[in-house]
């Protein structure tokens, strides 16, 4: 610094330079990294999901098929026999399925018929309709219902919390499988399957998600977001509305898809039993019924519906955890957290305790090795290093 320069102006100089440094220090961050915003996280940790992406193509191609194989409604499918039972229809190979058979692909009947003669292919489609739309239709109401109550309960607090969350307790401690069974034979006979049994089902089953969201709502009261709304004058339900809900929808979207998958499972229980949908209509639930009395001469009447309904349940199972995933990056396992084939059948995880036990040992002759040489040195210098080995 020169003798002409005040000491204010070496400090804005210095000053400056700071500035100057940072800048270029952003441009080069600029330069190589991209920012992201919270959606776009979302959908890149989701993207990134390999699990999720497989399941998600396989119910894509599940439902485009059986929706467009035998259609739905007036809409016609592309499938040349019917569900139900044709007229005329006749018994081909003998009931068993054409697939891969004298070098055909699919051939007449690729899953089969039964003994009436039914193709089996068109009523395991039909069923897979009837499971999805009782999935996706009670997701929505429960979804609806379990929002509703959960977020009242949970802002409000008192005595509202109270009466709902006593209402909540009554409906877990009596079970949802009984529940359903004789709501859902109550509803059997009503015309539009199966839309009232989806609805009655998803009245019955929106406890889950009361009582996540009445959870996550009492967190967010407490954000000061929350109170800068209040103290602005916002009604209750735009609170809710437009800053608590926003903010759960990750719990929402989540346990929602949870909710598909355990509610297949719970309609082809109750068809199984011969309380869910009832005929002329089809389920999967009913195809493993009526495929278990023949399973011992005709087995695949009752492995292919119940192997539609594994594979779509697994799957819906798997997109439900990338969601986790995805909008809670605290549990997403990455590299040697997340299991692969050979570590979830133990082969992995075999080896690697074999590697670190083999390295362990390395390191422990090394060092009992070392610890001998300085012990036989008569060098000083030898001595001092057995020394800072034994602290």
């Amino acid at each position: 610094m020169s003798n002409d320069q005040s000491p204010e102006q070496s400090n804005e100089g210095l000053e400056q330079q700071m500035v100057d440094l940072a800048e270029v220090e952003d441009a080069k961050l600029s330069e190589t990294h991209q920012s992201y915003s919270q959606n776009q996280l979302i959908r890149r940790r989701f993207f990134g999901h390999i699990p999720a992406m497989i399941s998600l193509v396989v119910v894509t191609i599940i439902t485009v098929t059986a929706f467009t194989s035998v259609g739905y409604g007036i809409i016609p499918g592309w499938w040349p026999h019917p569900f139900r039972l044709p007229q005329g229809a006749e018994l081909v190979n003998g009931g068993e399925p054409t697939m891969f058979d004298d070098g055909r692909i699919f051939g007449p009947h690729p899953f089969g018929q039964d003994s009436l003669p039914r193709d089996i292919f068109a009523r395991v489609m039909r069923g897979t309709q009837q499971s999805l739309i009782i999935g996706v239709v009670v997701a929505l109401v429960s979804s609806v219902m379990g929002i509703l109550i959960g977020a009242v309960a949970g802002y409000f607090r008192g005595k509202i919390e109270a009466v709902l969350m006593t209402l909540t307790d009554f409906v877990i401690v009596v079970p949802l499988l009984v529940i359903a069974a004789i709501l859902g034979q109550f509803v059997s006979g009503m015309p539009f399957p199966p839309f009232p049994l989806a609805i009655v089902l998803g009245i019955v089953s929106w406890t889950g998600m009361a009582r996540l969201v009445r959870a996550e709502v009492l967190s967010l009261r407490e954000k000061e977001y929350v109170s800068a709304a209040v103290a602005m004058g916002a009604s209750p339900w735009r609170i809710i509305r437009k800053h608590m809900l926003p903010n759960a929808v990750g719990v929402i979207i989540v346990n929602a898809s949870f909710t598909v998958a355990a509610v297949i499972l719970l309609e082809s229980t109750l068809s199984y039993l011969g309380m869910g949908v009832q005929p002329p209509e089809v389920s999967l639930g009913m195809l493993v019924s009526e495929g278990e009395v023949a399973i011992n001469t005709r087995p695949h009447l009752f492995w292919i519906p119940g192997i539609f309904i594994l594979i779509i349940v697994l799957c819906v199972n798997f997109i439900g955890d990338g969601l986790r995933d995805a909008f809670d990056p605290h549990q997403q396992r990455k590299g040697e957290r997340r299991p692969g084939l050979r570590q979830a059948l133990g082969f992995r995880g075999t080896s690697m305790a074999q590697s670190r036990q083999a390295g362990q040992l390395g390191l422990d002759t090394a060092g009992r090795t070392g610890s001998s040489l300085a012990t036989d040195s008569t060098d000083p210098k030898a001595n001092i290093f057995r020394f800072r080995r034994k602290k």
